[in-house]
């Protein structure tokens, strides 16, 4: 019996397999680009975290091909848009360090209206 948890990270995601002792067996990591525009604005391409956590699952079932449960830990703070059609991403995802939402937050902030309603 064994378990995995995975954590898709800012820089990384790794996959850790626990035994039935929930004693950590291996460690699996692969990192995954920073994409910096031109704007000074911070993606990730989904397709390359997608295709990390495969390669990575690939690796953990060769010990451990089936876990009892699976947990996940994500970043909360990065966004994206998929397609319905296919669930493929519209395009990279924002992270959570992009100040691309900056100047937008801080207009809100000058608009006593806007930011009352905000801060009820």
């Amino acid at each position: 019996m064994s378990y995995l948890t995975i954590d898709s990270s800012t820089s990384s995601t790794t996959v850790l397999v626990f035994n039935e002792k929930l004693e950590a067996i291996k460690r699996f990591q692969k990192e995954h680009r920073q994409i910096i525009t031109e704007e000074g604005y911070i993606e990730h391409d989904l397709e390359e975290i997608y295709q990390n956590l495969l390669d990575l699952i690939k690796d953990a079932s060769e010990i451990m091909p089936n876990p009892k449960f699976i947990s996940l830990t994500n970043q909360r703070e990065t966004f994206t848009l998929f397609t319905k059609k296919d669930g493929k991403p519209i395009h990279n995802a924002v992270v959570w360090q992009c100040t691309r939402g900056q100047k937008i937050c801080e207009d809100i902030l000058k608009d006593e209206l806007k930011s009352d309603e905000i801060l009820k």
